[in-house]
């Protein structure tokens, strides 16, 4: 009966998610996206169960009764949500995926999973690894922690992980390049791991008010790759209108064209029109990528709006002026886009229509739509460091048959379940979601905080509005790039 409800609850997500894909989306996350059928076979010849999604290749062992164990970041609020383990069903969809992965799992290698919150995990595993306790499999935390972590020896080298298929579509390749270094990776993230991807940057939009601008379809833009800078640019001075009527724009009584999450994202933004803090050099080393043209050119771009304080207005500035954030802001239509982490979908109560799509990008030049991962308030997984050989084989084992499964069960129901709001967008969104996250970009220097170069192009857009950065990026790329060869240094 458990399995038959799950079934439904799977059929159903699966429906979802497949009737809202588009060529376009196919192919820009071809990497996510199971192998197709080949001509020669039948739909009978290629049923399959959920179990059959578990690689062949892991060994076929059980555990006897082994208790297997997350320890995952957690601050309590808003921001929580199950994605390791899950008690009972509920009939939420989240929560009753998990809940039967980890039953299939349980069944299959008899073991129990568990999954415990704490508000500095890595902290905790320091300490444990320091005591050889091994209570812990797995452990989830800010990326930046998990990097100050690596000096303590508290994390294993995924890369040396046996029984782990880091090539597979449940790994997120890019997470590999960026933080895998010398040759080892320490911590990582995929389809199991849910926290971080309600922490990727995108543009909500109300449709209402587009429907009013006669804007064309924000959909199609995307799929057919014009949803650029430039038109972002136009359709936000098209959006901002005086509405108090007093012949000023820029008033709290007004209406923007943006609608920002916070003075912090404005980097987050300028990623996406392919832009990084590092970029690789011959040798294979990084080397610092800002005191470049096309970043100069990018803020000079975005800038048209985002320093421009009658076609935006920044969350500081709304709660200062009216003791709501940015979403309840945007819920009374005081924009037409609000850029924001896609958490917030999980909140809109809104009556006019909505939708997500990504951020911008610079030109239609631009290969892919590029979503940013950040180093704080996000997450990674790491395993401790101190697990024994026996130890480190059952957790490669458990941890690939979990990912394998979240890729066709958690990861869509987390998707659709963010949709499945009071009041919820429309069904491009969920398209619109696979691909912001089939291209999330991380960057080494913004996880180690190299330089504290972070904090130098926050003060650039935030403070001095662009004004003068190249000549501050030059003067500071010596510090960043002895800040990197240090960092180097001290990893073994």
């Amino acid at each position: 009966m458990k399995k038959a409800i799950f079934i439904t609850i799977l059929a159903a997500v699966m429906l979802l998610t497949m009737g809202s894909c588009s060529e376009t989306e196919t192919e820009t996350s071809k990497e996510q996206t199971a192998a197709p059928v080949s001509p020669t076979e039948t739909p009978e010849e290629t049923e399959t169960t959920l179990m059959d999604v578990i690689p062949s290749t892991l060994p076929d062992v059980t555990f006897d009764g082994a208790s297997f164990n997350f320890l995952k970041w957690s601050d309590g609020g808003a921001w929580d949500l199950t994605e390791f383990a899950a008690e009972e069903y509920t009939g939420e969809l989240l929560n009753d995926a998990v809940f039967e992965r980890n039953m299939l799992i349980e069944e299959k290698y008899q073991v129990a999973i568990t999954s415990e919150n704490h508000s500095q995990p890595i902290d905790n595993v320091k300490h444990l690894v320091a005591g050889g306790d091994t209570t812990y499999q797995v452990v989830t935390d800010w990326p930046s922690r998990m990097a100050n972590a690596i000096a303590f020896n508290a994390l294993y080298d995924i890369n040396s992980m046996p029984n782990l298929d880091l090539e597979a579509v449940w790994w997120d390749h890019n997470a590999r390049t960026a933080y895998t270094i010398k040759g080892k990776m320490y911590f990582t993230t995929g389809d199991i791991l849910l926290f971080d991807k309600q922490r990727v940057f995108c543009m909500i939009f109300n449709s209402t008010l587009a429907d009013m601008l006669q804007l064309d379809n924000l959909y199609d833009t995307v799929r057919e790759g014009k949803w650029t800078a430039d038109l972002f640019n136009r359709y936000c001075e098209l959006a901002a209108s005086d509405l108090n009527g007093n012949g000023l724009l820029g008033d709290i009584d007004d209406c923007y064209g943006l609608i920002g999450g916070s003075y912090s994202a404005m980097p987050y933004l300028l990623f996406g029109l392919d832009n990084s803090y590092s970029k690789p050099n011959d040798d294979g080393e990084l080397e610092f990528a800002l005191a470049s043209e096309h970043t100069i050119n990018s803020i000079e771009l975005i800038g048209k709006t985002i320093f421009d304080k009658n076609l935006s207005i920044q969350l500081e500035d709304i709660v200062a002026a009216k003791s709501i954030n940015d979403r309840e802001f945007f819920q009374e239509r005081r924009g037409l886009f609000n850029y924001t982490v896609t958490h917030v979908l999980r909140l809109m109560d809104m009556d006019d229509a909505y939708g997500v799509i990504p951020q911008p990008k610079f030109d239609e030049s631009q290969p892919k739509y590029i979503t940013c991962g950040g180093g704080d308030f996000s997450a990674a997984l790491g395993i401790p460091s101190n697990l024994d050989e026996t130890q480190a084989e059952m957790t490669g084992i458990l941890l690939e048959a979990m990912s394998a499964l979240s890729h066709e069960t958690t990861y869509p129901a987390f998707i659709e379940g963010i949709l499945m709001t009071k009041k919820a967008p429309d069904k491009e969104s969920s398209e619109m979601l696979h691909l912001i996250y089939s291209n999330i970009h991380y960057d080494l220097f913004d996880i180690f905080k190299v330089g504290q170069v972070d904090q130098m192009l926050q003060t650039c857009l935030s403070t001095l509005k662009g004004e003068n950065v190249m000549h501050i990026f030059e003067a500071n790329a010596k510090k960043i790039e002895k800040a990197y060869s240090k960092l180097m240094e001290s990893i073994g």
